[in-house]
């Protein structure tokens, strides 16, 4: 799937909606091949949308961050491992920019600190590996 920001702060996506990142799974087709407004709501506007392994987040222009789909090892940020899929979840955080990788998201915070959640197999959260995975968007330490 891929998913842009367009006019007044809408999220589109398009391809194939198979992890639901789209519409609800019920919803058909099951392949989209024009850009779909994602369901966020009329009064949300997102400035930003990065997608991840099998989920989304969306930047809110209030600084909100809004994950929805797979929530394996806790790659939506929002403390637990369930799925999110309509309407999408809040993340546990506020930030500038965000990102997205394969089983994780991260984000800059207001006050420039980063903060990263979900997989960390290899890593990547900045975190001892024995931890597996953080649902709760946690800082980075150690950065100057």
């Amino acid at each position: 799937v891929t998913c842009a920001t367009a006019n007044q702060g809408k999220v589109y996506c398009w391809g194939n909606n198979s992890g639901a990142l789209i519409t609800p799974p019920s919803s058909t087709p099951p392949t989209f091949s024009t850009p779909t407004e994602v369901a966020l709501g009329t009064a949300v506007k997102a400035t930003k949308v990065v997608l991840g392994d099998a989920h989304a987040c969306a930047l809110l222009e209030d600084q909100t961050v809004w994950c929805w789909g797979s929530n394996n090892r806790g790659r939506l940020g929002i403390g637990n491992t369930t799925n999110a899929l309509f309407p999408p979840s809040l993340a546990l955080v506020k930030a500038t920019n965000l990102w997205s990788g394969r089983g994780y998201s991260g984000a800059l915070l207001p006050g420039g600190s980063l903060a990263m959640w979900g997989g960390n197999g290899a890593g990547q959260l900045a975190q001892a590996q024995d931890i597996g995975s953080n649902g709760t968007p946690t800082v980075v330490s150690g950065l100057p």
